[in-house]
């Protein structure tokens, strides 16, 4: 599990767009456990500190005002709304169809980390305009 993590981080610290391509599904199995775990402790560390800002700087979510029945709701906020979310976010990071096209083999890998990073940047920022700032 140590070495699972340590390659988490560093793809943290420099992503690189490698595939695993060993057939060994319990290894396979084993990185998805450990990296769930790591999500769950991660998990855990958040809510404490954004429960702990909450406190001092108390936020509303644009959300909580509207009320669009539980079918619609589960159908918006679980199902429609995440697959956007992965589309523009993720497909972007393989270099396949148009990407492929603009770029070589070598820039995109020279390029992958920053369009990693340019990607989680936006997807927070996106996430930042969830709460209403009127009164700060």
């Amino acid at each position: 599990m140590k070495q699972i993590v340590l390659d988490f981080w560093n793809f943290v610290k420099k992503p690189k767009d490698i595939q695993y391509s060993g057939n060994e599904k319990a290894y396979k199995w084993k990185v998805f456990f450990a990296l769930f775990v790591l999500n769950i402790l991660i998990t855990i560390v958040y809510l404490g500190l954004s429960s702990l800002i909450s406190y001092f700087y108390p936020l509303e979510h644009k959300l909580e005002n509207i009320d669009f029945g539980p079918i619609l709701t589960f159908l918006l906020l679980v199902i429609l709304i995440p697959l956007i979310e992965e589309i523009v976010f993720r497909l972007g990071l393989r270099r396949e169809g148009i990407v492929k096209s603009l770029f070589t083999e070598e820039k995109w890998h020279r390029y992958f980390s920053i369009f990693t990073y340019l990607s989680v940047i936006t997807f927070a920022l996106m996430h930042g305009t969830n709460y209403l700032f009127d009164n700060y």
